[in-house]
Order: C-alpha cells, then sequence, then structure tokens
C-alpha cells in the first residue's frame, strides 16, 4: 500500500501520498494512516482537487476512533472544501457530529451556500439522528441560508414529516413565505 519510498518527489508523489492518507484514513487503516502521518504530518490536513481533507472523508463514516486520530494529529475540524463544506456537513452519525463539535467544529459554519450543517443533515432522509444531534449541541433551527430557507423549509419541500416535527419541537419557524 505504501510505495512512496520509490516515488520521486516531486508534486505528483505528493498527490499521491495524499489520495493514499484519505483512502487509508476512510478504510480505517490505523497502522497505515499512523505511518503516512509520521512521514509527513502536514498532508493530514492537505485536500484533493476539491479541497476534501482526510477528515471530511472520516466524517462521513462511522469511524470516530480515526477522527480522534486524524483530530489528535491536528486535523482542522473547520477544514472548508472549495464549496465551503466542513466534516461537520458531511457528519453522517450523531457520535461524529458529537466528537467534531467536542473537537471545536464550528457548529453554524456555513457552505457558499449559507447552509449549515443542520441543513445539510437536513437534506439527508436517513439522518434526522444527526440531525437532532446537532439540536441537542445548539445548532440554530432558524439559520436560513443564502436562498432564506431555513431547515424546516428543506424538511418541508422534501415532505419529511418526522423532520418536520423535530425541527418544530425545537422551536424551527420557516425563512421563505411559506
Amino acid at each position: 500500500m505504501i510505495a512512496l519510498p520509490v516515488l520521486p518527489q516531486t508534486g505528483a508523489a505528493k498527490s499521491v501520498h495524499r489520495a493514499t492518507l484519505y483512502d487509508a484514513a476512510v478504510f480505517n487503516h490505523r497502522a497505515a494512516v499512523e505511518r503516512l502521518l509520521a512521514r509527513d504530518p502536514a498532508s493530514v490536513n492537505q485536500g484533493d482537487a476539491a479541497g476534501f481533507t482526510p477528515l471530511h472523508g472520516v466524517a462521513g463514516e462511522e469511524h470516530t476512533a480515526m477522527a480522534r486520530l486524524l483530530i489528535a494529529r491536528g486535523a482542522n475540524v473547520n477544514a472548508a472544501n472549495r464549496e465551503g463544506t466542513t466534516p461537520l456537513h458531511l457528519a453522517a452519525y450523531p457520535e461524529m457530529a458529537k466528537l467534531l463539535v467536542q473537537a471545536g467544529a464550528k457548529i453554524e459554519a456555513r457552505d457558499h451556500g449559507g447552509n449549515t450543517p443542520l441543513h445539510a443533515a437536513t437534506e439527508h432522509p436517513e439522518m434526522q439522528d444527526v440531525m437532532a444531534q446537532l439540536l441537542k449541541l445548539g445548532a440554530n433551527p432558524n439559520a436560513a441560508n443564502k436562498a432564506g430557507e431555513t431547515p424546516l423549509d428543506v424538511a418541508l419541500t422534501r415532505q419529511e414529516p418526522a423532520k418536520v416535527a423535530l425541527l418544530r419541537r425545537h422551536g424551527a419557524r420557516p425563512g421563505k413565505a411559506k
């Protein structure tokens, strides 16, 4: 898996190293991640062409131990990709969201469309538990994106009554004239 010693020390080698670190982290290969970070500690925050870092990749998985390792090695929990998306926007499991917030992730981080992590979780049908966790951690249910939409607007548009009820229990109001 680690062929870097035979690669020339060029930008291409750095790119392969970053991709390998990203993949090792996402596939939860702790030993490989530790070896790669020992060689290049700064790579923990190197993004791909779209700006996704290893922590972005791990955020969508249930690998909280890997996320803890990356954070302990200096991963920026508020790193934004080219669309302004942070790892918290991608958190697909409640414990991952909690870990990221406890490590300093901004719960009201905005992507380039003004969407918060709560907006992002509301857009995915299977992420009501992440929404509940974000709300428990203090996410603003009335945060409006650049289009004026709140998470409640998203849930109403998607016709997801359980999410609508969850948001309303937390004081959510529609943002646009609905």
